[in-house]
């Protein structure tokens, strides 16, 4: 689909923020969704003055009625050209339950919103986190319900499943492993269509959520530490390595026509430090076959 909608969400966040200014000089109209209206318009006017026409819906996509309004304006626009789907919260933002919902329902109920709309050339970028990547044992009932449908049901599920209350850092893991695997599980219906859809796990990136996630976890100080590749500090607010550039031009390739074979993959966006995580630390918790 050459034309039609490139919905963001999350756009007032800093990976959003970024991609709509990148894929406003790339296309021609461009909807912008957040949870403040008020400066959900100001960002619009900045994406016009880049030279593409902009829209905005405002809502938050734990709301389904939110998801419902996006889904009407895509399809009375053009259909969907490009879904880059940065909303998020992170573990120091809200309760589990909150962040299963935000998260993993969310990104559910958003791409079967969508999903009517799109056709040859559309495609889907889903934010994951390298968090899915980083191997720690998931309890054997919540891996069944993660490994089962992803669907309305999933949260009250993987609460049933979990018996205690999970920590927040926990829950997250679980939300974005399971967007991986629902991007990955989605890649024969999208494709069918001539659609396509990924997701893209950043690591330590310099963004509000980010720094505020660096002050609150010890965690992310540890990955801070190994993290091998440095990046570029012009411009950053902080020691995190990654720039809110760097997600953008990712976002912008896996939109492109030059990702046009590329479906049903993760990108990671991490500067090695999986790479580092798995194999000199020695943390690597995947399942592997026997070999002879």
């Amino acid at each position: 689909m050459s034309t039609g909608t490139v919905l963001v969400t999350g756009a007032l966040g800093g990976m959003g923020e970024a991609s709509c200014r990148r894929l406003a000089t790339r296309y021609p109209h461009l909807l912008l969704t957040d949870r403040d209206e008020g400066r959900l318009a100001t960002a619009a006017q900045q994406v016009r003055e880049l030279g593409a026409r902009c829209d905005v819906v405002g809502g938050d996509l734990a709301e389904p009625a939110a998801i419902t309004r996006i889904g009407e304006f895509v399809g009375e626009h053009g259909g969907l050209r490009a879904l880059v789907h940065t909303a998020a919260v992170s573990p120091s933002m809200a309760d589990w339950k909150t962040l299963l919902t935000v998260d993993l329902l969310g990104t559910i109920r958003l791409l079967d919103t969508v999903f009517p709309h799109t056709g040859p050339g559309s495609v889907a970028v889903c934010f994951a986190s390298i968090a899915a990547h980083m191997g720690r044992p998931v309890p054997g009932p919540v891996a069944a319900e993660l490994a089962g449908p992803l669907d309305e049901t999933v949260v009250e599920r993987i609460a049933a499943a979990a018996g205690t209350e999970p920590s927040t850092g926990t829950a997250y893991i679980w939300a974005k492993s399971a967007v991986v695997t629902l991007c990955e599980r989605l890649a024969g219906s999208w494709g069918r269509r001539g659609a396509r859809i990924v997701s893209l796990s950043p690591g330590l990136i310099d963004t509000p959520m980010g720094r505020l996630e660096l002050a609150e976890n010890e965690q992310k100080k540890t990955q801070l530490e190994v993290t091998p590749l440095r990046g570029d500090a012009a411009g950053r607010r902080s020691d995190l390595p990654g720039r809110t550039d760097d997600i953008a031009a990712a976002v912008d390739f896996l939109c492109s026509a030059d990702a046009s074979f590329l479906n049903g993959i993760d990108l990671r966006l991490d500067g090695g430090f999986i790479g580092v995580w798995r194999h000199e630390l020695g943390r690597d918790h995947r399942v592997r076959p026997a070999v002879g």
